[in-house]
C-alpha cells in the first residue's frame, strides 16, 4: 500500500513533488447534507520528466468528531477521512526499470519494541509493487544468520524513502558488528545488498524487551 496522508514526504532532492504544482484551497467549509464544488488547478512541470509523479489529495474532516471503542486493552479511534490518489505521466517511451537499495540499518525500536531498522530507497521514477523482500542478520565475519525476516506484496513511490522493521521477538543481541543481507524481487528484478553496522548493546529506555504475544487465533501447534 502506498500511503498519501503526508504533504511532504521524504523524497529525493531531484524529485518533483505534487503539491507543489497544485493550487487551491487548503480547507473548505460544506454544510451537513449538502454539495459544493471545491476547483484546484493543476500546472504542468515547467522541466521534462521520464516516469510518474505520485501524490493526491488528502482529505479529513477538521474537529470531526472521532469514534473510540476498547476491546481487550486495545484502543481504537475512527475518523472520517478520504484519500484520492493523483498519478502524471509524460514520458511514456523512455525506459524506466524499477530499482531499490538498501542504504543503511540500525537497531532500535518500533511501538516500543527491540527491531532491526533497514532504510530501503526508490531511486528510479518509477512506482511499482508486488515487492517482497528477504533479510538475514550476521555477527559480522559469521556464517549463522541470527535474525531473519520477510516481507511480501509491497509497493514504493517513486524517489522515496521507507523503513522495513525485523522485529527481534525476544532475542538478545550482543554489543558488536553485524552485517544484514538484503534480497528484494519485483517480477524479473532482484536487487542484492548487505550493509554493516556497530551495535552498542544499549536499548532506548522506554523498549519493551519480552516477546509479544502471539494471538490465540494465530498460534502454530
Amino acid at each position: 500500500m502506498i500511503a498519501f496522508d503526508q504533504s511532504r514526504p521524504s523524497l529525493d532532492q531531484n524529485a518533483i513533488r505534487l503539491n507543489t504544482l497544485i493550487k487551491g484551497p487548503a480547507s473548505a467549509t460544506i454544510a451537513a447534507g449538502s454539495n459544493q464544488v471545491v476547483t484546484y488547478h493543476l500546472q504542468s512541470p515547467s522541466t521534462h520528466f521520464i516516469g510518474i509523479i505520485s501524490g493526491g489529495f488528502y482529505i479529513l474532516q477538521k474537529g470531526g468528531t472521532a469514534a473510540t471503542s476498547s476491546t481487550s486493552g486495545v484502543r481504537f479511534t475512527d475518523q472520517f477521512a478520504i484519500g484520492i490518489p493523483l498519478i502524471l505521466r509524460q514520458d511514456l517511451k523512455t525506459p524506466n526499470p524499477p530499482m531499490l537499495e538498501l542504504t543503511k540499518a540500525s537497531i532500535g525500536t518500533a511501538n516500543h519494541y527491540p527491531v532491526v531498522n533497514a532504510n530501503i530507497h526508490n531511486p528510479s521514477s518509477n512506482q511499482f509493487g508486488e515487492i517482497a523482500t528477504d533479510y538475514k542478520l550476521f555477527p559480522t565475519g559469521g556464517n549463522k544468520a541470527v535474525l531473519t525476516g520477510h516481507f511480501a506484496d509491497l509497493a514504493v513511490a517513486p524517489h522515496s524513502h521507507f523503513t522495513q522493521s525485523i522485529p527481534l521477538n525476544g532475542k538478545q543481541l550482543q554489543a558488536g558488528s553485524y552485517t544484514l543481507k538484503w534480497t528484494a524481487k519485483s517480477g524479473s528484478y532482484t536487487w542484492t545488498k548487505q550493509v554493516s553496522f556497530r551495535y552498542n548493546g544499549h536499548l532506548p529506555t522506554n523498549a519493551i524487551t519480552s516477546q509479544p504475544k502471539t494471538p490465540a487465533a494465530s498460534q502454530i501447534v
